[in-house]
Formats: C-alpha cells, structure tokens, sequence
C-alpha cells in the first residue's frame, strides 16, 4: 500500500489532520473529518460529494447546489433517491434513446419516450413508446392466473377495484368490471353481459336471460334462434334459412 500524503482539514479549527491514501491508483480512502466528510473542486464549491458529513450511513451528491442523488442506509428501508424536491429529470439511456425517463417538472414517466409531458392531461402519467414505429404492454401471468388493470378510487376494499379489464389465463376468457362486479364476459366462443356466455351472445339479468344461438347448420332446416328466459320459462324464436 502507498501512502499518498496530502493536507486534510481535521476540525471546525481549521487544523490538517489524516492524508489521502491510495491503493493501486484505483481507489481511495478518507478517514473521518476529511473536510468535513465532503469531496469537492475548490474552484466548484456548490458541487460536491457528502460521505455523511451531517448524517451517518447516507451518501449526497450534489451538482451546482442541486442535491442529485441521495443513498441512505436504513435498518428499516434503504433508499436512492434521485433529486430532492428540485425540477431534476431522470434520463436513462441503457443502450436505447430515453429508455426511462422521470421528468422532474412533472413527475410525468415516459418509456422509449423522451416527453410524456407532452401527451393529453390525464392520460400521461405514463407514456410508452414514440411517434415512431410500433409500440406495445404485455401483461405475463401464469397459466393459471389473471392478468389484470384495476381502476380505483380508494385504498381499501372493492373501491381498490371498482373497474378492471382482466384475462382469466386458467378459464380463457377477459371481462370487464364495473362498480367492482364482473359485468362483461368474452369468449372465443361468445360474448357475455352479466353472465358467462353459454352461447355467440348471451344476456343475463338475474332470473331474465337472452341468448343468440348457432344452430350450425346452413340448410333449411332450423338454422339459429334467440331464447328468451324468464323465470325458468324458456320462449325460442328460430330462425330458418328456407321454407
């Protein structure tokens, strides 16, 4: 190990206490009260590096007097946090233009898109994808699970849910919630409202039901119907392709 000496400021008294040591030429090590705890350029003094100079376990390193990045070590949560209260946009590239992007100002988040702030109020919280080739979300769950985006207006109960487009995975159908009740079924098979469809169209009203039924067959003979039920009283009206 070499020792490269150099004078640190040691106290509020302005006296030189430890030295700089460094490993290799690549790594360097500061010893408690090394100006304070605070790397900086002498000629940029509202730019700096703060190794816990007011608290212990947290990093903050701040550029032109705005606090950048802040790390904090936490027993309970530890913590990164990118600005602090400041109009600062967070902009990662990772091999791709603005693959993430935060903006400060508005707190707005883009994916693939450099400006989400830019899209209709409301419906720019998060913006995925640009003005340019094809973009898209996928939803990945089990087999058998549900893929699912819930609406909500409250933190707890069925108002976590009152609306919701979900993919049943296990039973292959997606429905649509309203007032936190599954109200809209479909199927490859058919659409329900109200009730899981026995049939191409199928409506339920509790004890009332219509249905549009496929007969499958093309000939003159009955082709499809329409079956009315009310109170377990089934009623057909059929349909022919003939007489």
């Amino acid at each position: 190990m070499t020792d490269y000496a150099m004078p640190t400021q040691g106290g509020n008294d302005g006296t030189w206490g430890t030295d700089l040591r460094n490993w290799g030429g690549n790594h360097a090590s500061l010893s408690t009260g090394f100006l304070h705890n605070i790397l900086q350029n002498s000629a940029d003094t509202d730019t700096t590096i703060d190794l816990g100079n007011t608290t212990s376990d947290k990093i903050i390193l701040t550029a032109g007097g705005e606090v950048m990045i802040t790390c904090t070590e936490d027993g309970s949560q530890d913590k990164v946090i990118i600005g602090d209260q400041g109009d600062i946009d967070f902009i990662a590239d990772c091999g791709a233009a603005n693959a993430l992007v935060v903006q400060g100002s508005s707190g707005k988040v883009g994916v693939g898109n450099a400006d989400p702030d830019a899209y209709l109020d409301g419906r720019d919280d998060l913006v995925i994808g640009n003005l340019t080739g094809q973009h898209g979300l996928t939803i990945a769950s089990n087999s058998a699970s549900s893929g699912i985006i819930a609406f909500a207006d409250e933190t707890s109960g069925a108002a976590e849910y009152v609306g919701q487009i979900q993919y049943d995975h296990a039973s292959d159908y997606m429905s649509l919630w309203a007032s936190s009740t599954e109200a809209v079924f479909i199927k490859s098979t058919g659409v329900g409202i109200g009730v899981t469809p026995l049939s191409m169209f199928h409506l339920g009203f509790g004890t009332e039901e219509l249905e549009l039924q496929d007969a499958g067959s093309a000939g003159a003979t009955q082709q499809d119907w329409i079956q009315v039920e009310v109170g377990g009283n089934t009623g057909y009206i059929h349909v022919y392709a003939a007489v």
